[in-house]
């Protein structure tokens, strides 16, 4: 996740991370600034985290990798 209001870490450097790193998912929250705090960039860190609890359940319950 990438604040498009980032002035510390500015998007651009994210967008050059996936272009060497095109697996990546990047997902870019346009409001958003530098903190984690911000509402915007917390829903996306959320949704990351539960995304990869959910993946780490299925492959322990077998229907992984």
């Amino acid at each position: 996740m990438q604040g498009g209001n980032d002035i510390i870490c500015p998007p651009s450097t994210a967008y050059e991370l996936h272009e060497a790193w095109p697996e990546m998912e990047l997902r870019v929250v346009p409001a958003g600034g530098h903190s984690h705090y911000d509402s915007g960039l917390m829903a996306e860190l959320l949704r990351a985290t539960d995304a990869i609890r959910d993946r780490r359940h299925s492959e322990r319950a077998g229907g992984g990798r």
